[in-house]
């Protein structure tokens, strides 16, 4: 069947012209149940591809274009608070539900591909709300039990990085203008009952060439096994190092001194005892008790 068009490529082929609406649907009324705008049920025992929606977008106008091409667009809209109404329904824009054998399951895919120097971004998601609810970006639960994959490796955020470029994993930017809030740049909250090896954050780093950081922090302090370090470094336990290499070590000829000095209880100062020459001095090490 053909609207606006005389051969049709398709079982049903649009053509719009116009600035407008290709396709309208409107539901209205009190409908309790299920109600769809667009139900697409594909199914084949071919080993094709099958689409349920296929957006296809092409701008090619000469010039200065700053118009918004958008493949799919939802609009999700309950019940204003605000009106004298409440609204406790779950509202969800793109819903995937995947169920299959053995083969690779995508719930949302992007492949962005240009030569121009424009910004390519797979997910963007733009959240603004005055409530108090909590409001995720991205959220992902992966569940192990006897209905789900009990054996197989679960990856919230997977990011495979090839580029001569600046190369980022995740970028964070938080803007707290809350006073008392806390802001995290990655927060990993990690349970597990079994006896298997649970990891809030994993580093490896492959490569002969450059330089390889862990981590970087240009400010703050670093908390292991504390959430509230008062020091850059603030360890809650036993420390095991092969090599340990000291800079600036305030050097006084006994404890009295260093407390003198400024130093307290548990500070640690070099006692020298020999000068070779003006760039290396050797002593022992002490701890300033009380």
């Amino acid at each position: 069947m053909a609207i606006g068009k005389a051969a049709p490529s398709y079982a049903l082929d649009i053509q719009s012209d116009t600035e407008d609406l290709a396709v309208n649907i409107t539901r209205g009324g009190s409908l309790a149940g299920n109600s769809y705008g667009l139900k697409v049920n594909n199914s084949s025992s071919g080993v094709g591809v099958h689409r349920g929606i296929v957006s296809e977008v092409n701008y090619n106008v000469p010039g200065t274009a700053t118009d918004r091409h958008i493949g799919l667009f939802t609009s999700v809209q309950g019940l204003n608070p605000a009106s004298g109404g409440t609204n406790t329904n779950e509202n969800i824009g793109i819903y995937n539900q995947l169920a299959n054998g053995s083969g690779s399951h995508t719930g949302f895919f992007n492949s962005l591909s240009g030569t121009e120097d424009s910004k390519n971004v797979g997910i963007s998601n733009y959240i603004t709300n005055g409530g108090n609810k909590e409001h995720y970006g991205v959220s992902n639960i992966l569940g192990a039990g006897a209905a789900e994959n009990a054996t197989g490796n679960h990856t919230g955020v997977y990011n495979q990085i090839t580029g001569a470029g600046l190369n980022i994993g995740t970028h964070n930017k938080i803007n707290n203008v809350a006073a008392g809030k806390i802001g995290y740049g990655t927060y990993n909250e990690v349970n597990g009952a079994g006896a298997g090896t649970y990891v809030g954050g994993y580093f490896t780093s492959t490569g002969t060439n450059g330089t390889h950081y862990a981590a970087i922090f240009d400010q703050g302090n670093v908390g292991i096994g504390t959430a509230s370090p008062t020091e850059k470094l603030e360890v809650k336990g036993k420390i095991k190092a092969t090599t340990l290499h000291l800079t600036n070590v305030p050097q006084y000829s006994s404890n009295g001194n260093a407390k003198a000095g400024g130093l307290v209880a548990g500070d640690v100062y070099m006692q020298s005892t020999s000068i070779h020459n003006s760039d290396e001095v050797k002593g022992t090490l002490k701890i300033v008790y009380d």
